[in-house]
Formats: C-alpha cells, sequence, structure tokens
C-alpha cells in the first residue's frame, strides 16, 4: 500500500551503484532522497515528503524521533517573502496577532484537504484576493477584507 502511494505521488528513477546495489531516487518539486526503505519508527522522513508535496500552506512537523519532549508543531505558510522587510515584518505581526484572535476566542478552521486544493487553485486568479469567495451549508469562505474587518466575528 505504501509504495503504491509513493508510485502515485513522486517521479521515481532506477539507479545502479557501482557495487549492483538498486537504489532509488525520489524527486519532487527539486527534493530528492535516496532513503526509501527506512524505518518508519525512527524517522519521519517519508511522512514530511508525503505531506510537504500535498498540504501548501501548512505543515504538521512531527517530534523529532531523538528528541520527543519537543512534541508536534505546526508551520504556516500561505504566502512568498513580501517586497520589503517592512512588509515581511508587518506580515509576521499579523501572523502572531491572527493566531491570538484563534486562541482567544476559540476559533475552528477546519476544512476538508480537497477544499484546501480547490481554494490553492482559486488564489492564483486574478484579482482573487479580494473576489473570490465560494460559501457552501457547512464551510463559510470569506476574503481577506471581510476577515480582518469584522465578518469573522458575526459567526461567532
Amino acid at each position: 500500500m505504501y509504495s503504491y502511494i509513493l508510485n502515485h505521488v513522486f517521479c521515481f528513477r532506477y539507479l545502479c551503484t557501482k557495487s549492483d546495489e538498486a537504489e532509488f531516487e525520489l524527486t519532487k518539486f527539486g527534493f530528492v532522497t535516496k532513503r526509501i526503505e527506512q524505518d518508519d519508527s525512527k524517522t519521519t522522513e517519508h511522512f514530511e515528503t508525503i505531506q510537504s508535496s500535498n498540504w501548501m500552506n501548512m505543515r504538521f512537523k512531527p517530534p523529532p524521533p531523538d528528541s520527543p519532549e519537543i512534541g508536534w508543531r505546526v508551520e504556516f505558510r500561505p504566502t512568498e517573502v513580501q517586497l520589503t522587510d517592512f512588509e515581511n515584518a508587518a506580515y509576521c505581526c499579523f501572523v502572531v496577532l491572527l493566531t491570538r484572535v484563534i486562541i482567544s476566542f476559540q476559533l475552528t478552521f477546519l476544512i476538508p484537504i480537497s477544499m484546501v486544493t480547490e481554494n490553492m487553485k482559486r488564489s492564483q486568479r486574478r484579482n482573487a484576493f479580494a473576489a473570490c469567495r465560494t460559501p457552501s451549508a457547512e464551510v463559510v469562505e470569506m476574503t481577506v477584507n471581510e476577515i480582518i474587518n469584522g465578518s469573522l466575528l458575526r459567526l461567532c
């Protein structure tokens, strides 16, 4: 089952070394690893490789096998680097404030992963920042303007 998933997610190339041992090279967006056969109880590389190809704006970072006291972490990656240092600093401050609001109001932003993929496609359209949204019965989608300027609080 695991090799079936890997075959459909990544591009494999078979290489023969000088000692006639078979190695596989796993390539996806420039990521290369030659360690396909791994003990998943000792390393999290398989998990991190697959999830990094599926979830573009959020990453779950499992605890390192040698330091379990660190715990699970979440990376927030929705945008590229901004044009100036000021814009980067402003964005970092906004994300910190946003996390405080989420914690204070105990907001839940769980949506199906298929909707995340669809949202990533819509976000690449022209004027997506101001115009793209498609409300449904289970998930309420809002523009960035609606989130920042108060529509979010009316739902609480």
